[in-house]
């Protein structure tokens, strides 16, 4: 039992929003999701995959990140994507200090959920910031978007082409519009 308090102090220190959690279920369901999060990490495996089509953006989180980040999928409209780019280490730094809720943070295991920076809101899933895309949105709920994911290239070559349909048709009906 010392053990196990002593886990949970150690929680308390490093993220206060872990160790409120870990306080209020049973002990060994905290450790079971803690183990859970770092051989989560072990794998390999992104926490979310992102699927386009139609009129919109499905981001699924996958497998235990869905209890990390109090969700299991975001759907957004494509009229609603404005950019997307790598996100990277640099970006994990700027958004270190922002205000989480709710969320999970294990430094140097994971960042996941809402979080709060001036006047933008951010949803996070990421384990490797190397692995990571930032989506930047309008008219959502959420300014941006920072997920993990398999094959960043290949996801930001997605997005962006579906932008650069969504601009091409705007630009072809402008200029009807104009002829």
């Amino acid at each position: 039992m010392g053990v196990i308090i002593g886990f949970v102090t150690l929680l308390r220190m490093l993220q206060p929003s872990v160790g409120h959690i870990v306080a209020l279920v049973p002990a060994g369901v905290a450790a079971a999701l803690l183990i859970g999060l770092i051989l989560r990490k072990s794998l390999d495996m992104a926490p979310t995959e992102v699927e386009i089509g139609g009129s919109s953006m499905l981001v699924r989180v996958r497998g235990i990140d869905k209890l990390a980040a109090f969700k299991s999928r975001l759907e957004v409209p494509l009229s609603y994507v404005v950019s997307a780019e790598a996100a990277g280490p640099e970006l994990m730094r700027q958004w270190r200090w922002a205000l989480r809720y709710p969320g999970t943070a294990l430094p140097g295991v994971i960042r996941a959920d809402t979080y709060y920076k001036k006047d933008e809101r951010a949803s996070w899933d990421v384990y490797d910031p190397d692995k990571a895309v930032m989506i930047r949105l309008r008219d959502e709920g959420y300014d941006r978007l920072v997920i993990e994911v398999e094959n960043p290239a290949a996801t930001l070559a997605a997005i962006q082409e579906t932008i650069d349909r969504r601009i091409g048709s705007a630009v072809i009906v402008v200029k009807s519009v104009k002829a």
